[in-house]
């Protein structure tokens, strides 16, 4: 007898533990739920990520606009194919302006370590410039992705002079398809010079 109300006792003990601790688990659940959804309501921001500065990696001009300053280093001489002759006047039309907006632009620079000949130096980054005469974005991609692949320069100058496309259907272009290497994207249209933000998931 002493012995069953011993075990009736015990047993009552337990399971009014085991409420205590259900009750305290609910409780805690309810406190991770109130804080999670705290730090991702709308509007809210960690204080990690109020801190973390943006990234722009973008090349800046170092200089102010001077409309006379010119590139230095020699540019290629305009000769060949219709097709060629025009692709170096962009070129040059492409260190031109750029010069003007402060950068510091040298043409025809000496060969890289991979044995190539990129179009520019441009504040000290290697740079090769595309006038593309159509309206493919998947040509340009490609042509993109050639020169870097082939190590011939890792950013570039995308002059839009002789096309209809736009910074912004390239841009979004490489987003969806991204470049692997690819560095950083200058687009000169309309006499402006626009920076592409380029995904971090390939290229970079």
């Amino acid at each position: 007898m002493a012995l069953r109300e011993g075990l009736e006792e015990a047993t009552a003990s337990l399971t009014g533990v085991g409420s205590q601790l259900e009750t305290l688990e609910n409780q805690a659940h309810a406190l991770r739920n109130h804080h999670g959804n705290a730090a991702t309501s709308p509007g809210s921001t960690s204080p990690r990520a109020q801190n973390k500065p943006a990234i722009d990696s973008s090349t800046k001009p170092s200089m102010p606009r001077d409309p006379n300053r010119e590139p230095e280093g020699i540019p290629e001489a305009i000769k060949g194919s219709p097709i060629k002759k025009q692709s170096l006047r962009r070129e040059y039309e492409a260190a031109k302006l750029l010069a003007v907006a402060g950068y510091k632009v040298v043409q025809s620079p000496p060969t890289n370590s991979h044995g190539k000949n990129p179009d520019y130096l441009i504040e000290g980054r290697q740079w090769d410039c595309y006038s593309p005469s159509g309206n493919s974005l998947n040509t340009v991609r490609s042509a993109i992705r050639n020169k870097v692949s082939k190590n011939q320069a890792y950013s570039i100058i995308l002059n839009l002079s002789d096309s209809k496309l736009t910074s912004n259907e390239i841009e979004e272009r490489l987003a969806r398809d991204p470049v692997t290497g690819l560095k950083e994207v200058k687009v000169i249209q309309d006499g402006q010079i626009h920076d592409l933000k380029l995904s971090p998931k390939g290229n970079q």
